[in-house]
């Protein structure tokens, strides 16, 4: 039975494969006797096998419950505003440049879902309301006489909703925080070449890492030194995100995935 972190492994690297071939030419397999999780084909040809694993990495000393609230309530947040920039869209309301911050941490409030919910008529009227406007002063939103969020219109030049999180976050990119990613990258690649090798798996291989941790993104694999052991074994190593986002890490022959290429998987 396909886990999860597979499924959404897989869709997640779908996703960057369709930005350059035509979804026909993409087919996986999966493989019930693992390793590996799924073959992948492309263009009719089986010329991957792909290995799937999980970043379970969610208490470390250095690190403290504020950050991982820090952390959660960034995440929780974007995911709302992506709501609002979507249905403002269809509503056809949406011109320029918006960012909304949120009061932190009260999104803990047990009744805070709620009361998100009925805010997104606030943020909709300032829309409406500076809609034909460059830029526009900021809107404060108040319960019980406290700020609880506030949007504001910065320019013209791109439909979007953006978060303001009103808060530090420089600690994602601490060295410390890097460290620890950096060493459960090399775990897993040295993990998955291990029972590949077991298993006697010949051919490209692709390593797909499902990375929920919470103190991580994209930026935090932005390493300075990016030597890692063992990590010519696979072809291609890519990174799926939690909040969706995808990350090409490594790949020998990136070409392989383009459809301008196709010779190149003869």
């Amino acid at each position: 039975m396909e886990r999860k972190s597979e499924e959404i492994c897989r869709e997640g690297f779908s996703k960057f494969l369709l930005k350059t071939i035509e979804s026909k030419n993409i087919h996986w397999e999966k493989v019930e006797d693992d390793p590996p999780d799924y073959y992948l084909s492309l263009f009719g040809q089986r010329h991957f096998a792909v290995e799937v694993t999980e970043c379970r990495i969610y208490r470390k000393s250095i690190i403290d419950k504020k950050q991982v609230l820090e952390k959660e309530h960034i995440n929780y947040h974007k995911c709302y505003i992506k709501q609002i920039e979507q249905e403002s869209k269809e509503k056809g309301i949406l011109k320029g440049a918006y960012s909304i911050k949120f009061k932190y941490p009260i999104f803990k409030n047990s009744k805070y879902k709620k009361f998100l919910s009925k805010l997104k008529d606030e943020y909709f009227q300032y829309l409406q309301e500076t809609y034909h406007l460059v830029s526009a002063a900021k809107k404060d939103i108040r319960k019980n006489n406290m700020w609880i969020s506030s949007i504001v219109k910065h320019h013209q030049d791109r439909d979007a909703i953006y978060l303001d999180p009103g808060m530090k976050t420089a600690w994602i990119q601490s060295p410390q925080n890097k460290q620890i990613v950096k060493d459960f990258l090399q775990e897993a690649i040295n993990d998955k070449k291990r029972k590949m090798e077991k298993k006697n798996i010949l051919g490209s291989k692709i390593l797909l890492l499902y990375d929920s941790y919470l103190l991580d993104e994209t930026i935090t694999y932005s390493f300075n030194d990016r030597k890692f052991e063992n990590i010519n074994y696979f072809h291609t190593v890519f990174i799926q995100f939690a909040d969706g986002e995808g990350l090409m890490f490594y790949s020998k022959h990136p070409e392989d995935f383009n459809i301008n290429n196709r010779k190149s998987l003869s």
